[in-house]
């Protein structure tokens, strides 16, 4: 499928962009469907070709770019973006934040890609597989890949408090498009989505014949601690954060497995950074290996975070290892949570999609009112039991420990 998206105009101001804003004549372009796989849910994603010449030169050149553009498959999806502005969201970032980003860190290494056009449609970025980048084979992450993964985050966390402190005012009041919640807000709340995933674990827990009583308060409690992020007791400041961190939003260097890119900044949001860890972390690897290796990576992402602060201003007091590993486990709740929400999308396995059509899975899955579909799934599926079935499984533990009140249906207890 072919998706052209552009004006003249806008082609023009892409190529001088790319160009460093050398004058450049535009012979012809052309955009043509990045991947026959399914890659995103919040784009189309493409590639873009244009062809130039240079003032003064007879050569031409091919400019390969990569584009996002707003999907055109239902009508949920569109309504979906359009309520939370999330292209704007990403172009605010891109056109406002990350040129103050990178100002305040000149020296430290990418953490995301060169942007030459963002708008409330589409997003033109270098392509990053021109730079041997590239996203991972498979949805878990390896030691090397999470541990790359961190030192990215620490790259934009450490950026925006240098920025910050530069500015002399908190980055969601300079940029507050930048720093919309996108999922612990009003919406959820009114669309008593918390009580659909709730359920969810719930199914899950007593098919295990695990005891499902505390998922509801912990669940709550996972939720409220970003809605009302008042109620987190952490050393560590506020800074902004990917917000979308799953394997399918890094790329990792196919040569040096030590260099990471975040892609898709649409949900970005400014709160606690180990948010950004948990999400990665709970989404794209299991129990076993976090137990084994999330303390070597949570250390690595410390390191690279205090190494852009000393670089760039050894002023700023440098967060203790302890601190951050305090919040992160603090925020353990809410990465639960939040796994209970993604699961039916990202680790429903591609024999199972290749039954449905794209607005069913969408219609069933993404946008559902109940949980009878993902249940269907979940006894069909076994790649996506097995993953849920874990996380669960941990919730169900977790929570016990921790002392998270049962909840019958009369309530807590």
């Amino acid at each position: 499928m072919k998706v052209d998206t552009f004006s003249r105009q806008e082609i023009e101001t892409i190529a001088h962009r790319a160009f460093d804003g050398q004058s450049v004549q535009v012979i012809n372009y052309h955009v043509e469907i990045y991947s026959e796989d399914k890659v995103g849910f919040l784009g189309i994603h493409q590639n873009l070709e244009i062809t130039v010449k240079r003032h003064g030169s007879n050569q031409s050149e091919i400019l390969r770019l990569f584009v996002k553009s707003l999907p055109t498959l239902t009508e949920e999806q569109l309504q979906f973006i359009r309520e939370r502005d999330l292209f704007n969201q990403e172009a605010s970032y891109f056109n406002d934040v990350l040129p103050v980003l990178k100002k305040a860190c000149p020296s430290t290494d990418d953490w995301s890609p060169k942007c030459f056009f963002a708008s409330d449609k589409l997003v033109v970025l270098e392509d990053m597989r021109l730079r041997n980048y590239a996203m991972s084979d498979t949805k878990m992450l390896s030691k090397e890949q999470l541990k790359a993964a961190f030192r990215a985050q620490a790259r934009l966390h450490a950026a925006s408090l240098v920025a910050e402190k530069q500015l002399a005012k908190p980055l969601n009041q300079a940029y507050p498009k930048s720093c919309v919640e996108p999922i612990f807000n009003d919406i959820m709340i009114a669309e008593k989505r918390l009580q659909l995933f709730t359920d969810l674990a719930e199914r899950v827990a007593e098919r295990l014949g695990r005891d499902s009583r505390r998922i509801s308060a912990g669940f709550r409690k996972g939720f409220d601690q970003m809605y009302d992020q008042n109620q987190l007791s952490t050393r560590l400041p506020k800074v902004l954060e990917h917000g979308d961190a799953w394997s399918n939003n890094y790329l990792f260097h196919a040569c040096d497995p030590t260099k990471c890119i975040l892609v898709d900044f649409q949900l970005t949001r400014y709160g606690p950074p180990t948010y950004d860890l948990l999400l990665l972390a709970y989404l794209s690897t299991n129990r076993q290996f976090r137990e084994s290796v999330i303390g070597e990576a949570i250390e690595a992402y410390h390191a690279q975070f205090c190494k852009v602060l000393e670089q760039n201003d050894p002023e700023i007091e440098k967060p203790s290892l302890d601190d951050v590993l305090e919040e992160y486990e603090q925020l353990r709740t809410t990465a639960l949570l939040c796994a209970i929400i993604y699961y039916p999308v990202i680790w429903v396995s591609q024999s199972t999609i290749d039954k449905y059509d794209e607005e069913e899975r969408y219609k069933r899955l993404v946008f559902r009112q109940d949980n009878s579909f993902v249940m269907q799934i979940y006894e069909e599926d076994k790649l996506f039991a097995a993953r849920i079935n874990d996380v669960v499984e941990e919730a169900v533990e977790y929570f016990e420990q921790r002392g998270v009140p049962i909840q019958s249906k009369n309530g807590l207890h």
